[in-house]
């Protein structure tokens, strides 16, 4: 070492620790404690003020009992909590706590916080694991980003008792999940080794399918580099930066001969453990390793280990660990069948969680049936799919929510169920019990308005009589139903009239692979002449009163600002390549300039309509917000927060403008062209999609 590099690396050292201290990531000293007594006990080294002990621990001896010292176990850190609450009572020392152990909430206050959320190592392990993925590939992840999911992870772990998950995101773990597992893992080891108690090795197993990840790069993303390298390595990279805080990792994989696994193992106890199921059971079975105290087992890739056959491996390794253990599974992209193996690897209540939005992802292991009928014959439809549910659940009790269009429905099928079927009154009106030799089925019956308040979670089937006006509100129970058990079943009854949501039900049963009845695709099917059209709607350029925040309704006083010409320039290079047939336009002057800057020098003439022109905004119109404000001041207030019944000199502007939309939207679908541009406003483009999509004006303002 060069004179002075000795100083300057105290120096920087010192300033390194200083940061630390004062940095939001800094761990407790007792956490800190706990992870150098690890490091110094794993090594047998100690620290130079130690000198003067009577006995060091080392690596024959980590835990000095041969001096007296016993190792403390889950009974004797119950005892020592106990003895302490007990001195603590009896103390005179302690004036607060026996103060506080009456009705007061401070003391409950402390414990909640601290039971209830996760300690700062937490985001220290979540930090050194972004941090080394930051410096090996130049990309600091995402990790933060997942921190809903990740909570909601710590939460089913860190539970008493835990409760096992099941995650329908995507085939796999992405990297960001594998991160707050394996955080979350770290947290409770600290938890434990904190309270002093005994934490068994291996304390995490992680399956994963094979050494290679086989098809898991179909489900990733081609900048996810996730799904570049092997699952297992990428696993175990992940974990690698735990190292130094104390977490000790080791993968096994048929790469490596046995005989060295075997060998490694004897010199060490890791706490995460990440394998294959073949090698793991292989070594099990020459007692070179021992999982079943294992407290947490992740099985990444349900689909992958159902494909390979790997299922009964699984169920074996299941069983060799204990009954007690918490059970974490990424399973999206599954076939009933793997249902059954995920039920026989989840035992009891459980959470299911993802981070993908889309239909197929929340609604994994939902069975969806629909059942075409008549009006006439839906409460027999009703009662035949009761009674069938009777039969697959025998012996044991059943909970079935019924769901009606509204309230006078919901009385009227209840009655009608409650006179055909032997029943039993519930608490109240809307609930009725079923009774059967063959067993029970406890029946809640709820209107569509009303389910925002109803646990739909906790219900294992759901039977829908009437489809909603929304199918948004059908893809919502759709994905809430079932989430604490692994599957569901959702039945539906499908008649003529439902005919506008024929094609969005096709197209969900569809994407989840469900099976289409007929009668959907007949109506889904397309007439002769009347093939797809495809509809580009765009809205005009900044206007002279957009740059003064004024009010513009449909009024015609303001023309497009150089910025705004700027924009219809820029949505004119991105359409250039695309080929129209047709441009309905706006015929307000803002509008009309967009279009003719985007349609250039195309030899078809735009066609003017009316009907595309902004809402009318009556005496609204030409005022700036705060002067709206100050002028009609409740009235004002509504509009903004309530537009749709809105009224506006004895005008309701919302109900009006999605009448012209749905008129003009029957004239650019009976056009001649396949491929239309609409140029208009923003209120406007808003009812054109919603009326696309049957829904009606008082969905006014949810797209944007």
């Amino acid at each position: 070492m060069a004179k002075g590099d000795d100083a300057l690396a105290r120096k920087r050292g010192k300033v390194r620790r200083k940061r630390m201290r004062s940095s939001e990531n800094a761990v407790s000293t007792r956490v800190a404690a706990i992870i150098a007594s690890k490091r110094r006990r794993k090594t047998g080294k100690r620290r130079g003020c130690e000198g003067m002990c009577f006995s060091l621990p080392c690596p024959e001896d980590p835990f000095n009992e041969r001096h007296g010292k016993k190792r403390r176990t889950d009974d004797d850190a119950a005892d020592a909590d106990g003895d302490h609450k007990k001195k603590g009572n009896d103390s005179k020392k302690q004036p607060k706590e026996r103060a506080m152990s009456g009705s007061n909430a401070i003391p409950v206050r402390k414990m909640k916080t601290e039971e209830d959320r996760p300690s700062k190592f937490l985001v220290v392990c979540l930090n050194a694991i972004r941090d080394a993925a930051g410096a090996s590939d130049g990309d600091s992840g995402s990790i933060h980003d997942t921190s809903s999911w990740g909570m909601e992870l710590w939460k089913s772990c860190a539970a008493s008792p835990p409760l096992d998950v099941l995650d329908t995101s995507y085939a796999y773990a992405t990297r960001e999940q594998t991160s707050w597992l394996v955080s979350t893992a770290c947290d409770i080891v600290a938890r434990k080794e904190k309270l002093g108690v005994v934490v068994s090795c291996p304390f995490l197993l992680y399956l994963v399918p094979s050494q290679e990840k086989g098809r898991a790069s179909e489900s990733y993303s081609s900048n996810n580099s996730f799904a570049i390298a092997s699952l297992l390595g990428q696993v175990r990279s992940i974990c690698k930066p735990l190292k130094s805080l104390g977490i000790h990792s080791v993968s096994l994989h048929p790469g490596t001969s046995i005989e060295h696994q075997i060998s490694g193992l004897k010199s060490c106890e890791p706490e995460f453990l990440i394998s294959t199921p073949e090698r793991l059971l292989e070594l099990v079975s020459l007692k070179a390793i021992d999982i079943s105290n294992v407290s947490m087992l992740v099985i990444d890739g349900l689909s992958e280990f159902e494909a390979l056959n790997l299922s009964p491996i699984i169920n074996s390794v299941r069983r060799t660990i204990s009954s007690d253990a918490q059970v974490t599974i990424f399973g999206g992209q599954c076939d009933q069948s793997s249902a059954t193996v995920a039920r026989n690897l989840l035992c009891g209540r459980i959470t299911k969680l993802t981070t993908n939005d889309s239909v197929t992802s929340r609604s994994e292991f939902i069975a969806q049936h629909v059942q075409c009928c008549t009006p006439e014959e839906k409460t027999s439809k009703v009662k035949e799919i009761l009674e069938h549910v009777l039969v697959e659940h025998a012996s044991k009790t059943a909970k079935v929510l019924l769901v009606a269009a509204n309230d006078h429905e919901a009385q009227k099928l209840t009655s009608s169920l409650k006179l055909e079927i032997c029943t039993v009154p519930g608490d109240s009106s809307s609930t009725f019990t079923i009774c059967s030799s063959m067993g029970l089925i406890n029946v809640l019956v709820k209107d569509w308005k009303s389910l925002a308040t109803t646990g739909v979670e906790e219900f294992e089937i759901v039977l829908v009589a009437d489809l909603p006006p929304s199918f948004d509100d059908y893809v919502e129970i759709l994905s809430r139903t079932a989430r604490h058990v692994v599957a569901g079943k959702v039945h539906v009854i499908f008649s003529n009239s439902d005919a506008a949501l024929a094609k969005p039900l096709s197209d969900v049963l569809a994407s989840c692979g469900q099976n289409v009845p007929e009668l959907l695709t007949k109506l889904t099917r397309t007439t002769p002449g009347s093939d797809a059209k495809r509809v580009v709607l765009v809205r005009h350029g900044q206007s002279t009163w957009n740059a003064e925040g004024r009010i513009q309704g449909s009024s015609d006083l303001s023309v497009l600002t150089p910025k705004g010409e700027s924009q219809a320039e820029t949505s004119r290079l991105m359409l250039l390549s695309d080929s129209f047939d047709a441009c309905f336009i706006s015929p307000l002057a803002r509008s009309r300039r967009t279009a003719e800057i985007i349609w250039d020098s195309r030899d078809k003439d735009l066609i003017p309509d009316s009907d595309l022109r902004e809402i009318d905004l009556y005496s609204f119109q030409g005022l700036l917000k705060h002067e709206g404000k100050e002028k009609y001041g409740a009235l004002f207030q509504q509009w903004q927060t309530n537009a749709p019944n809105c009224s506006i000199d004895g005008h309701y502007p919302v109900q009006e403008l999605w009448d012209r939309a749905q008129s003009c939207w029957e004239r650019i679908l009976a056009h001649e062209g396949k491929s239309v541009l609409v140029v208009a406003h923003n209120a406007v483009n808003q009812a054109l999609i919603a009326t696309s999509l049957g829904r009606c004006y008082e969905n006014f303002m949810w797209i944007l």
